[in-house]
Order: structure tokens, then C-alpha cells, then sequence
């Protein structure tokens, strides 16, 4: 699951720092400060996965429009790349490796991918693959051949001959493979997996057998290398010694790595089993960034105007678009259950039932008070109506409706509390608290992330008295604030959070009521 997101050079973020994602962040802000570039990091992240394109980056497509790679770099008098840096606390490595059957994972993953225009198209310079403390910077030449790699700034650039291997940057996260002609001739190979010609591989038999008896054929110094597993700096000599083998030169030499005079050739090898393992890093990378972002849902700022009747149309609908345009008819192709379900629950969570009726070729939405007997026409109700109805069935249809075996998704929300009265914003903050409550008591690992852009003092207050009252956990919440310098024009993202007692930490003075 991707954790946290950064973004540098893009619009007025110089650089964001790492946003980290929490069950719900709150993004906060003036009007042009930022915040819907972070959120729509989201959906554009989901357009560019589903998409086939030339370039990592859709900019403009079924979700949101950012224009082009032009209009997203920054004006600001500074200099460099727009870059987008993904961030995964956790990674299952995904890649079958022969000789262990347990489940491997890396922890604080991360991914930045450095992004240029160039003949009025999206290109990438290079990125950096990091993995905790350990770095591999790669730069990419005019026609994507390696220029430059470099391992903790050790350069590796003699071991990536642009005739064996090559990087595919047309999707989201780079794709490292074998050229085609080479794969076919080096027997053994194995994506990801055997590392038999993978970048490194070669350089670790070499060392094994500078220091491993003569007489040990090639086979088996090539069989303990195959072995070999990138671990951090503390756990790497630890990897080595649980190799098994009865050689008993095997077990001198891996216990020598432990001792001083070892300690340059023990972090050589480490940083060639990372560049080994670099292909099954990047592909189970990639698996997270799809897992993440292509279950992802997004309702943006400016919902339909609810209207008295709406065209039926005979169309399978499984999810509600941005503008929450196609709500009605995603209503009542629910089953008869299914609606009753989501007007009972959007009884107690707001206040009001809701029933789909079909005249002709016409829906009509109607809401009732649940203290009254009789439906009104949404067109009737107040323009906040239609405003937030698109944003709960967003909820409930992720609650109720969707895969639950599915991994973890994003649902970005901008402004839901728009036209409501603060009463009504501030029950949206129960309806997420219970959101993300129900999502950690059910067997599946799936749970709610949500992710919400908000002007409502009225909600921010509510979560503080929910955490006050033990509902949610002060560490389920991550709130950021967006202030552009009056004098550069950067935008700044302060950090801020509740404590136990619902008070916030580092909070703007006067946020609500200063324009200075």
C-alpha cells in the first residue's frame, strides 16, 4: 500500500515534503495554495495507470486535467525537474525467488521519478529507487539508455550496457527488463527472480570465487550467489551466514564478512545484490502503485445541480464519476435491497431517507426527514443536497458494494461540506470516524484511506470532539495546512495534528479568520 506521496517543482509546491496518508488526511488551505494538487495526485495517478500512453503521466484524461507537463511546472523563480515521489512503508516483495518459501518485505520504499519536457511531451530524466538509507539514482539520456547509475553514490554505469538491459518508462513506475535478443540467448534467466544475467550477478560470482576454494566448480559458487538476498546494513552479514551450504570454506568465508577487514567487500556485495534485486523491487513497486491507485475513487469540488427529473438510460453503472453526474442512475440500478440498505443508512448518518422512482423514461430522486412521512423532490431540498448525496453514496457503495477482498483505496473528496449547513458538515466527520472504525473490525486487510480537501472549522472541530470521546484514535488523522509566502509565492505545508484529548498541535493562529 502506498503511504505517502511528495511533490517538488509541481505548480506552487517548491516541495511538498512527504505527505503521509492516514485513514483520514485533511488537506487545509487558502484558495490556490496547493492542496488540490496534492488530491489530485490521486485520480491522476488512477487515469495514467488505466490508460495506455506514451508517457508515465497522463495529464489530461477521464478524472482530472492538468493540462500538460508545461502547465504543472512551477513559475517560481526556481530551478529543476517537476518530480513525483511515492512512498510505501511496507512492500511485499511479489517476485518468486527458488530458495525460500517465506514472504519477503522491505520497508520505507520509495520511488521518485524525475519528469522534463521535451518536443512537447512528458519524459523521464531519471529516478531514484530508495530502500530505507540504501539509494540507486538513475539517469536517463534523450533516447531513455542509461547515462548514469550510481549505488549509494558508488557508480555502476560498466555493469548497465544499454545493448543487455533497458528501463520501460512509458508506465507509471519505470519496468526494468532484458533486451529482448539477449533473453533469448542467456539461458536461465528469470525475471526478477534467479538474477542468473541480472545486473550484479555476474560481479558477486566473481567475488565468490576470488575467495572460495578452486576446486568448487562454477555451478555451485554460482548456486550460493543465486542464493543471496538484499537486507539493510545491520541484517545483511546475518542473510549471508543463513545461507546453508556444507562447505565448510563457504562458512570461513561467510563468517569472515562479519570481521573488519571484510567490511568494504561485505557492503560491495550488499549494494550488487541491491542492484540485482533491483528489477523484483521495481515490479512489486509498480503492483503496490496499481493496487493503490486504480481502486481508487475521487468526487471532485463542483457536483451536479440535483434536478427534478433525469433521463433513464440503460447503462451498467459501477462506480460514481467525479461529478456525481450519473448518481441517479447509479441508484436504481442497485437491487431493491441495495437501496433500501442506502437509505437506512443515509437515514442514520444524515438525518434523511431516500428513495429512485422511474416514471417513463424519467428518475426522480426524492428525500424524506426521518422525522416525516412524506418524500420531497431533491430539486426541492437545497442545493447542499445534491451536493454531498454523491459524496456519502461514494461512501456507502465503497463500504457495501465493493470488492472486499480488494486491496486498500484511496477516496479523495474535495470540499464535501460545500452549501451545507455546519450541523450537517459536522456529521460528515462521524460518517468518515465510522468509516474507517468498520473498515479495522472486518477479517479483510482492506481499510478505508480517506483523503479530504476542506474549508469546514465545522468538521475539524467535530473530529477534535470524537477524539476527545475515544471514538477515533488521534493517530488515525493527519491534517495539512497549505500557506503561500506573500513574498515568494511558494506555498508552505505545515503539519498538524490532535492530541488525545482532541486538542490541536501546531495549529495556524487564527487560521479560520486571517487573510494576512
Amino acid at each position: 500500500m502506498i503511504s505517502g506521496l511528495r511533490l517538488r517543482n509541481f505548480r506552487s509546491l517548491v516541495d511538498s515534503g512527504v505527505v503521509e496518508f492516514r485513514p483520514i488526511t485533511l488537506l487545509l488551505g487558502q484558495n490556490s495554495s496547493g492542496k488540490s494538487s496534492v488530491l489530485r495526485m490521486i485520480p491522476l495517478l488512477k487515469q495514467s495507470l488505466r490508460t495506455r500512453s506514451s508517457a508515465p503521466i497522463l495529464w489530461y484524461g477521464d478524472f482530472v486535467d492538468f493540462g500538460s507537463i508545461k502547465d504543472v511546472k512551477s513559475t517560481l523563480e526556481i530551478s529543476g525537474n517537476v518530480q513525483i515521489e511515492l512512498v510505501a512503508d511496507q512492500l511485499r516483495l511479489t517476485a518468486f525467488h527458488p530458495f525460500t518459501s517465506e514472504t519477503r518485505y522491505l520497508t520505507d520504499v520509495r520511488l521518485s521519478l524525475d519528469l522534463y519536457e521535451r518536443d512537447e511531451a512528458t519524459r523521464v530524466r531519471g529516478f531514484d529507487l530508495s530502500v530505507g538509507s540504501d539509494k540507486i539514482h538513475i539517469e536517463l539520456d534523450s533516447k531513455q539508455a542509461v547515462r548514469e547509475i550510481t549505488i549509494n553514490g558508488i557508480d555502476y554505469l560498466r555493469l548497465m550496457s544499454s545493448e543487455r538491459y533497458r528501463f520501460n518508462t512509458a508506465s507509471v513506475i519505470p519496468q526494468f527488463s532484458l533486451i529482448g535478443r539477449q533473453a533469448q540467448r542467456e539461458a536461465g534467466y528469470y525475471y526478477g527472480g534467479l538474477k542468473t544475467v541480472a545486473p550484479g550477478f555476474r560481479e558477486i560470482v566473481s567475488i565468490f570465487q576470488a575467495n572460495l576454494h578452486g576446486r568448487i566448480s562454477a555451478g555451485t559458487v554460482a548456486n550460493l550467489a543465486r542464493r543471496m538476498e538484499y537486507a539493510p546494513a545491520d541484517q545483511f552479514h546475518s542473510k549471508i551466514e543463513g545461507i546453508y551450504s556444507k562447505l565448510s570454506t563457504w562458512k570461513k568465508y561467510a563468517h569472515e564478512l562479519g570481521e573488519a577487514f571484510k567490511s568494504r567487500e561485505l557492503e560491495e556485495i550488499r549494494r550488487l545484490t541491491l542492484l540485482a534485486e533491483m528489477s523484483s523491487i521495481l515490479s512489486s513497486f509498480g503492483q503496490s502503485v496499481q493496487a493503490s491507485f486504480l481502486s481508487s475513487a475521487y468526487i471532485g469540488p463542483a457536483r451536479a445541480t440535483g434536478e427534478r427529473y433525469y433521463r433513464h438510460q440503460e447503462l451498467a453503472v459501477d462506480q460514481i464519476d467525479a461529478q456525481g453526474r450519473n448518481l441517479p442512475m447509479f441508484l436504481y440500478s442497485l437491487p431493491e435491497s441495495q437501496r433500501e440498505s442506502f437509505s437506512e443508512w443515509l437515514s442514520q448518518s444524515l438525518g434523511y431517507a431516500l428513495k429512485v422512482t422511474r416514471t417513463g423514461g424519467h428518475l426522480q430522486i426524492e428525500l424524506r426527514e426521518s422525522s416525516e412521512s412524506k418524500f420531497h423532490n431533491l430539486a426541492d431540498m437545497g442545493y447542499g443536497f445534491s451536493q454531498i448525496l454523491p459524496v456519502l453514496a461514494q461512501i456507502w457503495s465503497w463500504q457495501n458494494i465493493s470488492n472486499r477482498e480488494a486491496p486498500s483505496p484511496f477516496i479523495a473528496i474535495e470540499q464535501p461540506e460545500l452549501h451545507l449547513h455546519p450541523a450537517y458538515q459536522s456529521r460528515i466527520a462521524d460518517i468518515l470516524c465510522q468509516a474507517v472504525n468498520d473498515s479495522r473490525t472486518e477479517r479483510s486487510a482492506r481499510r478505508a484511506n480517506f483523503v479530504v480537501e476542506t474549508h469546514s472549522e465545522a468538521l475539524i472541530n467535530r473530529l477534535g470532539e470524537l477524539i476527545y470521546n475515544q471514538i477515533i484514535s488521534p493517530e488515525m488523522v493527519a491534517i495539512y495546512i497549505f500557506q503561500r509566502d506573500s513574498t515568494s509565492e511558494a506555498t508552505n505545508i505545515i503539519r498538524s495534528h490532535f492530541d488525545s484529548s482532541g486538542s490541536l498541535i501546531n495549529w495556524p493562529l487564527g487560521f479560520f479568520t486571517s487573510f494576512a
